[in-house]
């Protein structure tokens, strides 16, 4: 799904995880969460500066999920 009048930054893979992870039961999503806190510490450096995004990106990420949880401007 795209967000009404959005230019798409986020791939479809991003988009498509963005749609399953916010399908989750909270329960399920806080033990996924806490899971991936713990492994980001073992990557190291290199692993967090590969994570990151664009500003740009990250607006649009956090537009998805809002819009995913119910909370976006066209729920």
């Amino acid at each position: 799904m795209k967000l009404p009048s959005e230019k798409r930054m986020l791939d479809v893979a991003t988009e498509r995880f963005v749609d399953q992870a916010t399908s989750l039961a909270p329960q399920v999503l806080a033990v996924a969460f806490d899971r991936q806190v713990g492994l980001r510490s073992e990557g190291g450096r290199e692993a967090s500066r590969a994570a990151r995004i664009s500003a740009a990106q990250n607006s649009q990420l956090e537009r998805r999920i809002a819009w995913r949880c119910g909370h976006g401007p066209t729920s």
